[in-house]
C-alpha cells in the first residue's frame, strides 16, 4: 500500500505543474507581481490580469497555500514463485523450470480543493489596494472529492526445458525451450474493452555451440501469438541467428597478447515482431454507430419524421498482423593492456516494416473511414563507439573513465502519403519527426526590398524574417514550406564520464550531449521579455509590432 499526496497547483489549462508555471512567460513573467504587498496580503498586477483568462491565475504563492492537495492512493499485490527441477537422472545438465507471477494493483483518489483566495494590486503611488475579484473577499472553503480510480491486473506463466553441458572440456552445447503466457486486465476508455483480458502466448527456442569459447554461435527462434489480430493472423515466426570469434584465442595471437589482451569479432541478424499497436484496439473488428450525426438519421412521410438508425464505421482490416524489423549488426570488442583499456565499436542496420499506420493514399471520395494497414517501412541506421580505461594510483585510490559516442539516422520509405504538389513536400525520404518549415533566406532590407520580393501573407517590413519561394509563384503560402534538415531528435549522442574510488568511497561525474537536431519554439517560448498587453502576437516566426501599445499596461 501507499499514497502520493500532490499539491494543488492551480495552472493554466488544468496542468497542475508549477513548473509550466516557471516556464510560461504570461503566467509567470520575471516582472509578474510582487509575492506580497506592503500590509502581508497577496500581491497581483494589472499585467498579469490583462493577460487573458488563461492566463489570470492567482498568485502562485498563494495558490500553493491555499489550494489544497490531491491524494492518490494505490494498493499492489504482487506474488512471484518458482520451482526447478533437475533432470540429469535422463541426462546431465537437462533441467525443468517454471515461474509464475501475478500482479495486481488498486488506485483510487481523495481531492481536498478550492479555488478562490483574495490578492491585491497595489498602487505605490497613492498607497492603495484594488482586488484581482471584487466578488472575492475571504478564502473560500475546501471541496471534497473522491475518485474510485481503477484496478489492474497482468498474470504471467513460464515454463523453461533447458540444457547446458560441456564435452571434452572443448565442445560447449547450450539449449533452452520456453513457453510463455500472459494476461493484461485494466481499464480502457473505449467500454467494448474496458477490463476485457489482452492475452499474449509464445513459444521460443534457442540453439547455441561454441568450440573452447573460441568460435561461438547461436540460433534463436520465436513463434509468437497475440489476440490482438484475427484468428489465422495472430501468430508470427520470428528468427535470429549470431557468431563470434574470440580471436584473441587463436594461436598466432599469442605474440600481441602483452597489448591486445582480447579481440572478439561478433554479428547477428535477425527479425522480431511487434504487437503494441495502439489503444488496444482490434482493427479486424467491423466498427457500428448510432445517432443523429450523418448517415445516423432516417427521414420517413410526407414531412421530416427523423429516426435514428445504425451507421456503419471504420472498415475492418482482417489481414493485420505483427509489426517487423529485420535487424543486423556487427561489433567489434578490445582489451588493451590486460583489460586496463577497453573498446567496443557496434555498426547496425535495422528494417522496420509492416508499421501499422492509417491509409493516406486513398482519396476522401471514397466515402468511408479505413483501418490501419501493415504498410509503413522506416530504416534505421548507425554506430555505437565506447572507450573506457581504467587504472590504480594507489593501492587503495583507482579511477576509471569512459567515453561513449553513438550515431543513429533513420529514413521513411513507405507511408502511403498522397502525392504532393512538390517533391520538397513530400514526408517519404525524411527522418521522422522532421518539421516542415518555411526556409529562412534573411532579413528584408528596406521597401525595395519587400517590393522586389515575393509577397507573405502579412505585410511584410524592413528587419521581417524573408523566406525562399520555393514554387517561384511570387507568393509566400504553405507550398513554400519543405523538410527542416534535422528531425526533433538528436540522431548524435556522446558522452564523458569520470570515476574515482577510494576504498569504499566512489565519485562520479558524467557529461552528457546531444547534437543534430531541431526544436519548434512557439508563442510563450519565443515571447519577447517586455512588460506589453496581451496583444503582441507572434506571425511567420517574427513579433508583430503593429499590435503592441507603445506604453506599460
Amino acid at each position: 500500500m501507499g499514497q502520493i499526496n500532490r499539491p494543488q497547483v492551480g495552472s493554466p489549462f488544468s496542468y497542475n505543474d508549477l513548473f509550466y508555471d516557471y516556464s510560461s512567460f504570461r503566467t509567470l513573467s520575471p516582472f509578474a507581481y510582487n509575492i506580497y504587498n506592503p500590509d502581508g496580503s497577496f500581491g497581483y498586477s494589472k499585467w498579469q490580469l490583462e493577460q487573458g483568462s488563461s492566463y489570470n491565475v492567482n498568485n502562485v504563492v498563494g495558490r500553493m497555500s491555499y489550494y489544497g492537495y490531491n491524494r492518490d492512493f494505490e494498493n499492489n499485490m504482487n506474488l512471484v514463485t518458482s520451482a526447478t527441477q533437475k533432470l540429469d537422472f535422463i541426462t546431465k545438465g537437462l533441467q525443468l523450470r517454471g515461474t509464475l507471477s501475478y500482479a495486481s494493483s488498486q488506485t483510487n483518489s481523495r481531492n481536498v480543493n478550492r479555488d478562490q483566495f483574495p490578492s491585491f494590486m497595489y498602487d505605490p503611488a497613492t498607497a492603495t489596494y484594488t482586488s484581482r475579484d471584487p466578488n472575492i473577499y475571504r478564502i473560500r472553503r475546501f471541496f471534497v472529492n473522491y475518485s474510485a480510480g481503477n484496478t489492474t491486473r497482468k498474470l504471467n506463466l513460464q515454463g523453461f526445458l533447458e540444457y547446458d553441458r560441456t564435452f571434452g572440456e572443448k565442445h560447449h552445447v547450450y539449449g533452452m525451450a520456453l513457453f510463455n503466457q500472459s494476461t493484461n486486465i485494466a481499464q480502457n476508455n473505449n467500454a467494448d474493452y474496458n477490463y476485457v483480458p489482452n492475452n499474449f502466448r509464445g513459444l521460443t527456442a534457442r540453439v547455441g555451440y561454441d568450440y573452447k569459447d573460441k568460435y561461438l554461435v547461436q540460433f534463436n527462434s520465436a513463434y509468437n501469438g497475440s489476440d490482438l489480430f484475427v484468428e489465422g493472423k495472430r501468430y508470427g515466426f520470428f528468427p535470429a541467428v549470431s557468431g563470434g570469434w574470440n580471436v584473441s584465442e587463436e594461436a598466432f595471437f599469442e605474440p600481441l597478447k602483452k597489448v591486445v589482451s582480447h579481440m572478439k569479432i561478433r554479428g547477428s541478424y535477425g527479425v522480431v515482431g511487434n504487437d503494441r499497436i495502439g489503444n488496444f484496439s482490434y482493427y479486424y473488428r467491423q466498427v457500428y454507430s448510432s445517432g443523429n450525426g450523418a448517415g445516423g438519421q432516417t427521414s420517413f412521410g410526407y414531412q421530416h419524421n427523423g429516426y435514428t438508425g445504425v451507421v456503419e464505421g471504420t472498415l475492418p482490416n482482417f489481414d493485420i498482423s505483427w509489426e517487423k524489423e529485420r535487424k543486423a549488426d556487427i561489433g567489434l570488442e578490445l582489451e588493451f593492456l590486460k583489460g586496463k583499456i577497453t573498446f567496443t565499436g557496434d555498426y547496425f542496420n535495422n528494417r522496420r516494416y509492416d508499421i501499422i499506420t492509417n491509409r493516406g493514399g486513398i482519396s476522401a471520395i471514397f466515402g468511408q473511414s479505413l483501418p490501419p494497414t501493415n504498410f509503413g517501412i522506416v530504416s534505421n541506421k548507425g554506430y555505437e563507439l565506447e572507450l573506457v580505461g581504467r587504472g590504480n594510483f594507489t593501492k587503495d585510490f583507482s579511477f576509471n573513465v569512459r567515453g561513449i559516442y553513438s550515431f543513429a539516422k533513420n529514413k521513411i520509405l513507405e507511408m502511403d502519403e498522397p502525392a504532393a504538389l512538390y517533391p520538397w513536400l513530400q514526408q517519404t525520404g525524411h527522418s521522422i519527426g522532421q518539421i516542415s518549415t518555411y526556409k529562412w533566406i534573411g532579413f528584408y532590407q528596406d521597401k525595395a526590398d519587400i517590393d522586389a520580393s515575393p509577397k507573405p501573407p502579412v505585410a511584410a517590413r524592413p528587419g521581417d524574417l524573408k523566406y525562399a519561394d520555393l514554387n517561384g509563384d511570387g507568393i509566400i503560402n504553405e507550398f513554400d514550406k519543405s523538410y527542416t534538415e534535422y528531425p526533433n531528435l538528436p540522431n548524435t549522442t556522446y558522452g564523458f564520464q569520470l570515476g574515482l574510488n577510494y576504498k569504499s568511497l566512489s565519485f562520479m561525474v558524467l557529461f552528457r550531449g546531444s547534437a543534430n537536431f531541431n526544436v519548434r519554439g512557439v508563442s510563450e517560448s519565443i515571447r519577447r521579455f517586455r512588460p506589453t498587453c496581451k496583444t503582441c502576437t507572434v506571425t511567420h516566426g517574427r513579433l508583430n509590432w503593429a499590435t503592441m501599445p507603445a506604453t506599460r499596461c
